[in-house]
């Protein structure tokens, strides 16, 4: 019995030990906006508010999920989800020196999403910085189906739904 006992935990070992060294490697959410910062160029919200006034050519693409998209989104942006976003930008865009200019949450997706966007061959991406935080504490407006609205409290969400959102 003490034989099986001990060829249990020697197995067991063998399989956690692995599995918690790969762990130790997983990078934090900073981690990986530090190492993938370089070569992005920014684009902060007043920058984005004083050409949408000035009706200046560019792509705003909204790369969140459809519910965050669908509770409110910055006039005039494109919503292509992340994960789609390499093969449907050709769809609107195929100039690849078109001002594009991509925001999530609060600038991380985002961030990948330009170098993605860069690598396909789009030569002018900027990241908006800050994301939709940075635009909302502006104060700038956001849409929806029931048309302009403003933020009260970004950070208060419907605790129903917390529960079921992958990037909270």
């Amino acid at each position: 019995m003490k034989n099986n006992t001990t060829k249990t935990s020697l197995v067991l070992l063998l399989i956690t030990f692995p599995l918690m060294t790969f762990a130790q490697n997983i990078k934090s959410e900073q981690q990986v906006y530090s190492e993938n910062i370089t070569g992005v160029s920014q684009m902060n919200p007043e920058e984005l508010k004083s050409k949408m006034d000035s009706k200046q050519k560019f792509i705003l693409i909204d790369l969140r999920t459809e519910r965050e998209h669908d509770a409110g989104y910055i006039s005039g942006s494109v919503w292509i989800p992340g994960g789609f976003l390499e093969y449907k930008v050709q769809d609107i865009c195929k100039n690849s020196k078109a001002e594009i200019i991509v925001y999530c949450r609060r600038g991380g997706r985002a961030l990948l999403a330009v170098k993605s966007l860069q690598q396909v061959g789009y030569k002018n991406v900027y990241n908006l910085e800050g994301g939709l935080y940075a635009w909302v504490e502006k104060e700038y407006s956001l849409y929806n189906q029931h048309g302009e609205i403003k933020v009260i409290n970004f950070e208060k969400t419907d605790p129903d739904l917390s529960s079921y959102d992958v990037f909270n």
